[in-house]
């Protein structure tokens, strides 16, 4: 069962935040707005690797995401993500574990509950994305993986959506897909003016960026090195969520 967090949100009523997601949701709607640029400038990127937000100033034009929902046979329900112009339009998808560092995420768990896991199918959808990576399936149009990606992910990746060995290419079900309908089509409509501006945020237990070491479970983003893709990830520690009145993030 996830955890309970229960947050003040006046002198007599509190909120009560089921999950990380619970509590992403309040930090995002009770604080966020106040402080986007300095949230932003926390997050650490890779050694020579810049971030993006370093020079970010003033309050620029934003939008918060809280609970989104990329399709459970797609790419999953990223914690958050933010839409900020700082100028050009910028995406920054994020991935929450209060309890546990980055390391302990990725052990003994379904793929898609691992840290890895979840920013390797936010990275896959972005970049499907921003290569027009669609499809037609009775009218309606779908964002759909390559078979490139099927294969790696299959393969090397160990992503079990793809655990059959016969797969039938002209059946929607033999790939990860998702409908560019409704409120994924809002969202979608932001993410395509981000270009390559779109970046992978792990909010975590540990003292120290685990994108700066060898560990085994980086992402992997298809046949790219960690090199060529190392500058799009970037960690914070869960200390980033306290709000204001706090010294850090405490239990019910």
């Amino acid at each position: 069962m996830a955890e309970m967090f229960i947050k003040p949100a006046s002198s007599n009523c509190q909120f009560g935040c089921y999950s990380e997601r619970g509590l992403m949701s309040w930090f995002m709607f009770t604080h966020l707005p106040a402080c986007i640029p300095e949230f932003l400038k926390r997050f650490h990127f890779p050694a020579g690797c810049e971030s993006p937000f370093a020079n970010l100033t003033g309050f620029p034009k934003a939008i918060i995401f809280s609970e989104l929902d990329l399709g459970k046979q797609g790419f999953g329900c990223p914690d958050g993500a933010i839409y900020v112009e700082c100028p050009d339009p910028t995406m920054l998808f994020l991935e929450v574990k209060l309890n546990e560092t980055y390391e302990k995420s990725c052990r003994g768990k379904s793929y898609n509950s691992t840290l890895q896991g979840q920013l390797e199918l936010k990275w896959r959808f972005a970049l499907l994305y921003i290569n027009r990576s669609f499809t037609t399936h009775n009218n309606v149009k779908y964002l759909q993986e390559t078979p490139v990606f099927r294969n790696f992910y299959k393969d090397v990746g160990g992503d079990p959506f793809y655990k059959d060995d016969e797969i039938d290419e002209d059946w929607p079900g033999s790939w990860r897909r998702l409908k560019i309908v409704d409120g994924v089509k809002n969202f979608t409509d932001l993410l395509a003016k981000c270009d390559d501006r779109v970046y992978f945020a792990a909010i975590t237990k540990d003292e120290r960026n685990p994108f700066d070491n060898s560990n085994p479970k980086l992402p992997r983003c298809a046949e790219k090195e960690w090199p060529e893709v190392s500058s799009q990830f970037c960690w914070a520690p869960i200390s980033i969520l306290a709000g204001p009145e706090e010294q850090e993030i405490t239990h019910a």
